[in-house]
C-alpha cells in the first residue's frame, strides 16, 4: 500500500527518479492470487503501476483451465484496468485441475468456489433437497437449466427419534421465484427474502417428503445453501447444497 502510494507520487512529481524502476519491480514481486493484500493495498499498487507504465507498453492475458480457454485480453497500449469473472460447471472439473495465465501486464486473480456440501445429521433428523423435473420425477442434477424453466423442489426428512417443534427452512436458488408451496407433512410458515419456511407441531420417526414449485431466473451460476431442520431446543440439522447452471436455450 505505501509502495504503490509512493510510486504515484514519484511519477507525479519526480518522473525522472531512478526509484521508479526499482518500486515497480517491487510491486511486481508482491504480487500474490488475490492482488496485493486487501482492496485498498491493491488499488494503490495498481494506480501506481498504472501511472509509471512506459509509453506505448501493451498489456494482456490468457486463462486456460486444464488446456481449454476460459478467459483472453488481447494487449493494447494504454488499456486500463479491468475485472473479468469466468465461471466454471462443476462437471468440467477433474480430479486434479491446471489453472494457467499468461500476459504482458499486471495479473491480479481470485478463486472462489461453492462445491455442494453433504447433508450433516444432527438430533435425530437427516435432511436431503432434490430438484426434479415436475412433469417426469426425473432429477435435475447436473443439467443447465433455462431461464423461466418450472422445477419441483422436494426436502426428504428422516426422523430417527420423536421431534417436537420442528422448523424446517430452505434457500431458494438466485434468481428463483416461488410458485407453489405444494404439499407434505409439513405446514407452510412462511417466507423471507430467497427463503421458505416450513413446520410441525410433532415428527413421529419415520420418512417425511415436502415439495413447492419455483421457476428459474436468469442466466447464470446460482448457489443454493443448504435446507436446516431443528426441532425445540435441539441441534440444527443441515441439507446438502447445491449450484445450479442456467443457460438460453438456442
Amino acid at each position: 500500500s505505501t509502495t504503490g502510494l509512493a510510486l504515484l507520487a514519484l511519477e507525479r512529481q519526480r518522473p525522472e527518479s531512478a526509484t521508479i524502476g526499482p518500486a515497480r519491480r517491487w510491486l511486481a514481486a508482491a504480487l500474490r492470487p488475490g492482488g496485493w493484500g486487501d482492496g485498498l493495498a491493491s488499488a494503490r499498487a495498481l494506480a501506481g503501476l498504472a501511472a509509471s507504465e512506459p509509453a506505448g507498453a501493451g498489456a494482456g492475458y490468457r486463462v486456460t483451465l486444464n488446456g481449454v480457454e476460459l478467459a483472453r485480453e488481447p494487449a493494447a497500449a494504454g488499456a486500463p484496468a479491468t475485472v473479468r469473472r469466468a465461471s466454471v460447471p462443476l462437471a468440467r472439473l477433474q480430479a486434479m485441475n491446471t489453472l494457467a495465465m499468461s500476459g504482458t501486464g499486471y495479473l491480479a486473480w481470485r478463486l472462489a468456489g461453492a462445491a455442494p456440501d453433504a447433508p450433516q445429521p444432527a438430533g435425530g433428523i437427516a435432511l436431503l433437497r432434490e430438484y426434479l423435473d415436475p412433469a417426469t420425477g426425473r432429477a435435475l442434477t447436473g443439467q443447465v437449466l433455462r431461464p423461466g424453466q418450472i422445477v419441483r423442489v422436494r426436502l426428504t426428512a428422516v426422523v430417527e427419534t420423536p421431534q417436537r417443534a420442528v422448523l424446517v427452512e430452505d434457500a431458494l436458488p438466485g434468481g428463483a421465484g416461488l410458485l407453489a408451496a405444494g404439499g407434505g407433512p409439513l405446514a407452510f410458515a412462511g417466507s423471507a427474502p430467497g427463503r421458505l419456511l416450513f413446520a410441525a407441531a410433532a415428527l413421529a420417526p419415520g420418512a417425511y417428503q415436502q415439495s413447492y414449485l419455483v421457476q428459474i431466473g436468469a442466466a447464470g451460476s446460482f448457489y443454493a445453501p443448504a435446507p436446516t431442520a431443528q426441532a425445540r431446543d435441539g441441534p440444527m440439522a443441515r441439507g446438502n447444497s447445491a449450484m445450479l447452471e442456467v443457460g438460453v436455450r438456442e
